[in-house]
């Protein structure tokens, strides 16, 4: 295997990664997007399908990609989950994307898992104790390198093999900003909510687990925080049938977001343990968006279950 390093190439090669994710895109948005280094106008692309945004852009030295998470705001700073970045010429270690070729003459891009601006103390090392993608070990200037292989640049799949990697990333800082290492590219009143959301989140997880049936009759826990290859499942139940529940679990509204997250899950399931057994999945969230709504409608297989926090004092 060799990263490609040839400057004529690596503008091909990113030209074929901007028109196959532009391919899977339904809209267009000229939007602020905020990183460790500001905050930046540029034009975004979204896709419902895949439900993240991402926006291309020549940097001083490298193409800059960034991705995020759902249709991206057009009134304030929208965050970015992950960058995967390309040099324009060369290698350099700065830059976490590459361009690897197989010795089949595959080509496939990879990310070596510096997601917190290059500094180990922000997320490299949580991130490769915590990724559950496929890892490729790439020599790299007499050193052995390690990579995450998002996908093959010419599969048919590409688009969704990014989406994984972008979603996945968005668990690990999760991890992440849970034990305080911190995410610098999150806004401090959004850390405030996503913290508290965890622990929204963590408590119904812990509630649930010991109390299954209180969800739907004859649910058996086979195991909290499941990982699969595109990553990990809150709860991972059976029902009365032996058949595989699928548990996902968000503080406040889900949207459309979290049927794309959960269905990647079923088929994650589906296709590792399940077998010849059916797969199931159940939302639990305090309310359900409408464009949610209406996706569930067209997969019977995922039902929604709306849960209800009622605070009770006295006193101290």
């Amino acid at each position: 295997m060799e990263i490609i390093t040839e400057k004529s190439e690596l503008a091909k090669l990113q030209e074929t990664l901007e028109k196959k994710l532009k391919e899977v895109s339904n809209q267009e948005f000229e939007t602020i997007v905020g990183h460790p280094g500001g905050s930046i106008k540029i034009k975004v692309y979204y896709s419902e399908k895949l439900g993240i945004w991402f926006g291309f852009r020549k940097a001083s030295n490298r193409y800059w990609n960034p991705f995020g998470i759902g249709q991206p705001k057009t009134k304030g700073s929208n965050i970015i989950i992950v960058e995967i970045n390309i040099p324009f010429e060369g290698r350099n270690r700065s830059i976490a994307g590459v361009f690897v070729r197989d010795d089949d003459g595959k080509i496939w891009l990879g990310h070596s898992g510096k997601i917190g601006g290059g500094r180990p103390e922000i997320g490299y090392r949580t991130f490769w104790e915590e990724y559950t993608g496929e890892r490729v070990e790439v020599q790299d200037d007499g050193k052995t390198t390690l990579f995450a292989r998002i996908g093959y640049i010419d599969s048919e799949d590409f688009p969704e093999k990014v989406r994984d990697f972008v979603f996945e990333v968005n668990r690990i800082k999760n991890i992440i900003a849970e034990e305080g290492e911190g995410i610098e590219e999150a806004e401090e009143k959004v850390t405030e909510e996503r913290s508290f959301a965890l622990t929204i989140e963590r408590d119904i997880k812990k509630y649930l687990t010991n109390n299954l049936e209180s969800l739907e009759s004859g649910l058996t826990l086979y195991q909290e925080e499941y990982s699969t290859k595109v990553g990990r499942i809150d709860i991972l139940a059976t029902d009365k049938k032996s058949n595989f529940v699928v548990i996902e679990i968000k503080a406040g509204t889900a949207d459309l977001l979290t049927f794309a997250q959960i269905s990647s899950y079923m088929g994650s399931i589906q296709e590792e343990l399940a077998k010849n057994k059916k797969v199931r999945g159940i939302i639990v969230a305090s309310d359900f968006d409408e464009k949610l709504k209406a996706a569930v409608l067209t997969n019977p297989s995922i039902s929604l279950k709306k849960y209800k926090v009622y605070f009770e004092f006295e006193d101290a």
